[in-house]
Formats: structure tokens, C-alpha cells, sequence
């Protein structure tokens, strides 16, 4: 993966985390006990690590990872 498209899933992975986090602590999604512990802003770390990226979102490993699942 390229730094730009890493740099692009990056950015909309992050929106979308955002929006996750928005709607739980809204307990859109979930009861109020559990929204008041989970954080899924925490998640980002993920983002910005380029080596899980380049080890695991690659050709092989997703689609390996998605037929076990």
C-alpha cells in the first residue's frame, strides 16, 4: 500500500471511528454502562500505525484473514 492510500484509508478510518464514538456516547448504539467505558476514539492508534497496515492489510492477509471469518 502506498503512503498516499495509506495516508487516504487513514484519514477515512479515522472519520469513521469518530462517527462510532459519537454514536455510542449518544447510547445510540448501546446501553449507557457500556458507552461510559468504551472509547472507540482508542482505536486511531491502529490508524497511524503503518506497520500493522503494511503487515496485515495487504493482498494476502485480509482476504486470508476474511475467508477464515
Amino acid at each position: 500500500m502506498s503512503r498516499a492510500n495509506l495516508g487516504v484509508f487513514e484519514a477515512n478510518l479515522l472519520a469513521i471511528l469518530e462517527a462510532i464514538n459519537e454514536l455510542v456516547h449518544l447510547e445510540l448504539l448501546i446501553d449507557a454502562e457500556f458507552a461510559a467505558n468504551v472509547n472507540f476514539l482508542s482505536l486511531r492508534n491502529l490508524a497511524s500505525n503503518e506497520l500493522f497496515f503494511t503487515a496485515f492489510i495487504n493482498e494476502e492477509g485480509l482476504w486470508n484473514y476474511l475467508e477464515k471469518y
